[in-house]
């Protein structure tokens, strides 16, 4: 039984690059920069590499925050223009929520000006590391950790986002199109976690008024499903059963 119309048979082009992890590189010195860059370099993380910005002061920084959403993490020097620069810098970040979802990595060559375990408590970083003990290996580390934290943070709040503009359109569409609203609901399933869904009744035209039909998905796909997935799958469900009882329903 197909359950979705056949699309155009798929370009054969290549398709492009994936968007780059954007990652901000902040410190007074520009041998740091051009070591960190080396470092760096043809790193990947899930296909995509990197584009590294550069400040050379906490201002800088602030400008550079002030004018891109996107930047996955920022790896900050504690002193720069002032002994605890890199420090009032983070704090700038997160009271301003200028960019909530970004990684936070701080790093000193005078950690006795800036004490670890102080830092940590006191600030919301992922990591405070000695210039002398990052090394490249270390370095490349700590990006990998960084990114899928910042990852994870940003799947999640992009999963909220479209549930929620989905249980916002609902009952709108309940009301005008209810088999626009079982379109919506099957598509985000489907494209999301690859969950096809079958109509209960089987689909034939739905008219405003009619009773809905429920979603059947298929358990065992759930159940298949990474745990990380399948907890964020039955979210969505528990959701849509919430907005639309007689809808959300396993097979």
């Amino acid at each position: 039984m197909e359950f979705f119309a056949t699309g155009p048979t798929p370009s054969t082009a290549p398709r492009p690059a994936a968007k780059p992890w954007c990652v901000l590189l902040v410190d007074d010195d520009p041998e740091v920069h051009e070591v960190t860059r080396l470092a760096l370099r043809k790193f990947e993380f899930q296909q995509r590499g990197l584009e590294l910005l550069s400040a050379y002061s906490a201002r800088e920084a602030q400008e550079i925050f002030e004018a891109r959403n996107d930047i996955a993490l920022a790896v900050i020097d504690v002193v720069m223009e002032t002994e605890h620069a890199g420090l009032e810098l983070v704090r700038w970040v997160r009271e301003k929520e200028i960019s909530p979802l970004t990684r936070l990595v701080l790093r000193t060559g005078q950690a006795g000006l800036a004490p670890e375990e102080q830092v940590i408590r006191q600030f919301d970083i992922d990591a405070y590391k000695e210039k002398t003990e990052l090394t490249t290996l270390k370095l490349r580390s700590v990006m990998y950790t960084s990114l899928r934290s910042f990852r994870t943070l940003a799947d999640k709040e992009a999963d909220l986002n479209d549930l929620l503009a989905l249980l916002r359109e609902l009952p709108a569409l309940r009301v005008a199109s209810p088999e626009r609203a079982s379109q919506k609901a099957r598509a985000l399933l489907r494209d999301r976690f690859g969950l096809n869904t079958e109509l209960q009744p089987p689909a034939t035209t739905i008219k405003p008024g009619d009773a809905l039909p429920r979603l059947g998905v298929d358990t065992n796909a759930l159940s298949q499903l990474a745990p990380r997935e399948r907890a964020q799958a039955q979210g969505w469900l528990d959701a849509l059963a919430a907005a639309w009882p007689d809808a959300a329903q396993a097979a």
